[in-house]
């Protein structure tokens, strides 16, 4: 397993567009891979694994590992000269010869071998058994009656009703992009092919849409959503998968299937685990290798699978459970030399018993510093825990139900020092009706800013049970199924912390033109040494069925160009004289949101529009899945007084497909003579396409 973990200090080149940098590598016998891009400024976070079947007895594969080196290139997506890289880092393996699991900090150069930022890499040797086919199906249950009635929606999206009671959580699965090996797509009489999930027998049928294959691969584009409720079934079968001790039962298989002149066929499997997803946390893309039934490698299936809350419902629904991931932008502390190890402090809230928690001190110039902290409490009907939890709740004062996360330093004579604090408060759980998933919380320290901690707070369905949501309604309570907007603060960076031409700061927000002509713009706030610039500004969008901010989201949504889908943050300041000028600007794609299913919550870079350098942070949230979801399946209604047919897809039977004479199809309609033929006539379609829809 090859894991690329992050960059930083990359030294990226001004050029018009928003930075997208992304790593290129070769492996072994599988030729060249490569993450999906990132658009995180200098110090990109991609968290993206390659998997790949090898047998690590062979000859071959323990010659390579003494003789070769891994060369890792970082380019930047947008940059016109496609040959123009930021850096490349080499990394040895004969070191994995004598240990299973490697991580190295690397450090990048450019084309005149000069340092050029670094990249995070960790290698890992698994010894993983043959994946086996399982049946969740508990004794004496009717499997049809424990499945889900699924409907289709656009571009393969599938959800599911939930059951009524506590609010559901999705549990997404996403297949992105399918890329078949050269002599795969070469056997003969392979017309298209497919991908069968298997959900842990849940859903039956379910499969992507046919594709032909092509030899730059296929964009695969299909989501499957299930909403998982305390009491749904589904919560039964992941709570059983989850808690087996075999972690194999909680693999979802992944079949690629083609279709051939004689039938049907297996090309392969890929899988992947969903306990294991669960933990991480990240819902990002993992590219598989799909693996034949020789265990060869016969192509890779780039996969998203969205876990950690709905398995949190399933299985912990009763606790509060407080996770502690990676520390990024730590720079600053590495070349402090007054600290040695880092460690990471958390308050749950005053719970008695979850006070001055403690995650396991890490030394700081570790390639990576994530702590692998997760910690619960049961607040279990009645319980000491539960009770100490709704007076902080009801005690009116918001700080009571704040859940501390505070970074200390510990110096090589063993004395601690405070670095820097964050927080994520109960209430705005309440709030949103949602579990924080990994956030990225900007620590705050004497001096200003600080690193950035990674955390997951889940418990909103435990909360909620215990009687102290707020009243419907209520000042800033979150609509799920609008588009909402909130600007909380700004830090400023380099230059700008000091630039005395700057009295006073605002924020003008383009939300794709949804707003008409109100203008979108936070109060203007004076600029006060160099902490953080409060805004708490909010602002709600409700884009009603059938309105044309409907529609025109969902335009935004479907084109080619994901910066169409862009929400711009335009930075202004104001001078002593009263005069404005334009301080930069930085954005957040609502496309990328909507693939890793996950609303923004944190920081944005803001980049000078004199060229790429980031002179302030912008924290932020949008919430807008329940809106785009609407939107995407939103289609413009016939008039009232009007009859609208629609043809959609043709199965040709096998005689047709083989006559010579029939080159093309289309359909006609008659409609009780209410329209001239030709308006109610298909486009003609060549038989030989892999799918027939006339749309």
């Amino acid at each position: 397993v090859i894991t690329i973990r992050s960059c930083s200090s990359l030294r990226l080149r001004p050029h018009g567009l928003r930075p997208a940098p992304y790593v290129h590598f070769e492996f072994f016998e599988f030729g060249q891979q490569e993450t999906s891009a990132a658009g995180e400024g200098s110090d990109p976070r991609f968290e993206q694994s390659f998997r790949f079947p090898v047998d690590m007895d062979s000859a071959d594969f323990s010659e390579y590992l003494k003789q070769a080196s891994l060369t890792f290139t970082v380019f930047d997506e947008n940059e016109e000269d496609t040959e123009a890289m930021l850096g490349r880092a080499s990394m040895p393996l004969a070191e994995l010869r004598v240990t299973n699991s490697v991580q190295h900090e690397l450090p990048l150069q450019d084309l005149r071998l000069q340092p050029a930022g670094s990249v995070t890499v960790s290698i890992e040797l698994r010894d993983v058994a043959q994946p086996k086919a399982i049946s969740l199906q508990a004794a004496g249950t009717d499997a049809d009656g424990a499945a889900v009635q699924l409907q289709s929606a656009a571009r393969g999206h599938t959800t599911r009703s939930a059951t009524a009671g506590d609010g559901p959580v999705p549990l997404v699965l996403r297949l992105q992009r399918l890329v078949l090996m050269e002599e795969v797509q070469r056997q003969e009489g392979l017309t298209s092919v497919a991908v069968e999930v298997d959900f842990f027998g849940l859903v039956p049928d379910l499969k992507t849409p046919a594709m032909k294959p092509k030899a730059s691969g296929n964009n695969v584009d299909f989501e499957h959503v299930i909403q998982i409720t305390t009491k749904c079934p589904e919560a039964d079968v992941l709570r059983r998968v989850v808690q087996s001790h075999d972690d194999q039962d909680s693999d979802i298989f992944l079949t690629v299937v083609a279709s051939t002149r004689t039938g049907s066929k297996s090309l392969g499997v890929a899988f992947i685990n969903l306990k294991e997803q669960s933990r991480l946390g990240s819902g990002k893309s993992v590219t598989l290798p799909v693996r034949g039934p020789d265990e060869r490698s016969v192509g890779t299936l780039e996969v998203s699978l969205d876990a950690t809350a709905a398995v949190h419902r399933a299985v912990g629904a009763d606790t509060l459970r407080v996770d502690v991931m990676e520390l990024l932008s730590y720079e600053a502390l590495r070349q402090d030399t007054s600290v040695a190890e880092l460690f990471v402090e958390v308050d749950m809230a005053g719970l008695k018993d979850a006070t001055h928690l403690k995650t396991k001190a890490l030394k700081k110039n570790a390639a990576a510093l994530d702590f692998g902290y997760s910690h619960s409490v049961s607040l279990a009907p009645g319980s000491r825990a539960q009770q100490e939890l709704q007076k902080s709740l009801k005690s009116g004062n918001n700080e009571d139900s704040d859940i501390y996360f505070v970074l200390k330093g510990r110096t090589p004579q063993g004395t601690e020092r405070e670095l820097g604090e964050a927080f994520v408060n109960l209430t705005d759980l309440l709030r949103d009706d949602a579990d924080k998933v990994r956030v990225a919380l900007p620590l705050k320290s004497k001096g200003g800013g600080g690193p950035t901690l990674m955390v997951s707070v889940l418990g909103v369905d435990a909360l909620r049970r215990m009687g102290t949501t707020p009243a419907a309604g209520a000042a800033g309570a979150a609509q799920p199924d609008a588009l909402r907007i909130d600007v909380r603060d700004l830090t400023l960076a380099g230059p700008a912390k000091s630039d005395t031409k700057i009295a006073e700061l605002f924020v003008e927000i383009d939300a794709l033109g949804l707003s008409g002509k109100t203008v979108l713009v936070t109060p203007s706030v004076k600029k006060k040494g160099t902490g953080p610039v409060r805004f708490d500004y909010s602002h709600t969008l409700a884009l009603p069925d059938g309105s044309a901010e409907l529609a025109k989201l969902r335009t935004a949504l479907v084109t080619k160009d994901e910066q169409d889908s862009d929400v711009y943050f335009t930075v202004k300041s104001r001078d002593p004289r009263g005069d404005v000028h334009e301080l930069g600007q930085g954005f957040v794609n609502l496309e990328q949101m909507g693939r890793e299913n996950k609303d923004k919550d944190g920081s944005v870079d803001v980049v000078s529009p004199k060229g790429a350098v980031i002179v302030a942070s912008l924290n932020v949230s949008i919430s807008a899945l329940g809106v785009m979801r609407r939107a995407r399946a939103f289609k413009p209604a016939a008039a009232a007084d009007a009859v609208r047919v629609e043809v959609a897809g043709l199965a040709l039977s096998s005689a047709v497909r083989q006559d010579a004479s029939v080159t093309e199809v289309w359909v006609e309609v008659d409609l009780l003579d209410l329209a001239s033929a030709a308006q109610l006539r298909t486009k003609p379609q060549r038989k030989t396409a892999a799918a027939l829809d006339f749309g």
